[in-house]
């Protein structure tokens, strides 16, 4: 048993570390769903995307593509905007994610 030992530890710390990783999952999947639950019944506006391109974000090692959408919505006369990134895998995955987005009409909550 005495030779086994070292090697059931591990295991033991191994199975302790995926626990506690599913629940810290299982806790931010209850998390995020009770916030789409909530959101539910918030009021909404339709907006419209004003601007969409494909954009490099960050310097050196930790730049990256995105696509980047802009839209405006109005309230009560007043007019706002806000924006929105789309990840992407690279220039090309981000000229696809933004492609037919302009113009286009979106729910704002």
């Amino acid at each position: 048993m005495d030779l086994f030992w070292p090697l059931w530890r591990y295991i033991l710390e191994f199975g302790a570390v995926l626990a506690v990783a599913g629940i810290l999952r299982m806790v931010g999947t209850w998390i995020s769903r009770r916030a789409q639950n909530r959101a539910r019944n918030w009021p909404y506006v339709y907006g419209t995307v004003e601007h969409a391109e494909p954009k490099m974000i960050g310097d050196g090692r930790t730049a990256h593509w995105i696509g980047a959408l802009a839209f405006s919505y109005s309230v009560d006369g007043a007019y706002y905007s806000g924006f929105c990134h789309l990840p992407a895998s690279g220039e090309d995955q981000a000229w696809n994610s933004v492609r037919g987005w302009k113009d286009r009409k979106v729910i704002v909550h």
